[in-house]
């Protein structure tokens, strides 16, 4: 008896379970909405630029360079809590209360950022500054 065809089912086997295994997708939900949300906003607060330009979505990365964007404003913010996730996909809203200060003074304020879902995860909508520099 040849082992010749055992070989060769096993082989088949193998590639057929890497291959499903690789197209195995994400579903967008708001449990990651929120824990991306939670990380952006973590990055805001500790003037991590590079992480929230990341976040963004593809088209903004592609118009603006992360040279440009580290030069952009950066807001102190103070604290963050996420108040509402709304989904319609593939685009949600997220209203995030927060606290910043500016000049010695606190406020607080409301932000509703815009996500998108793209490339299997949720990503952080971006509009390009217009800096004079």
């Amino acid at each position: 008896m040849s082992r010749f065809p055992m070989k060769y089912g096993l082989w088949i086997i193998m590639v057929t379970l890497l291959f499903s295994c690789s197209t195995i997708r994400t579903e967008p939900d708001e449990k990651t909405l929120h824990e991306r949300a939670e990380k952006l906003w973590q990055a805001k607060m500790e003037g991590d630029r590079e992480t929230i330009y990341n976040m963004s979505v593809e088209s903004y990365r592609e118009k603006v360079e992360l040279k440009r964007f580290l030069r952009g404003p950066l807001i102190n913010i103070i604290s963050f809590s996420i108040q509402e996730i709304k989904t319609d996909l593939p685009d949600a809203q997220v209203t995030v209360n927060y606290r910043f200060s500016h000049q010695g003074f606190e406020f607080d304020a409301i932000a509703k950022d815009q996500w998108v879902w793209e490339n299997e995860n949720w990503y952080l909508k971006m509009k390009p500054l217009n800096l004079p520099f």
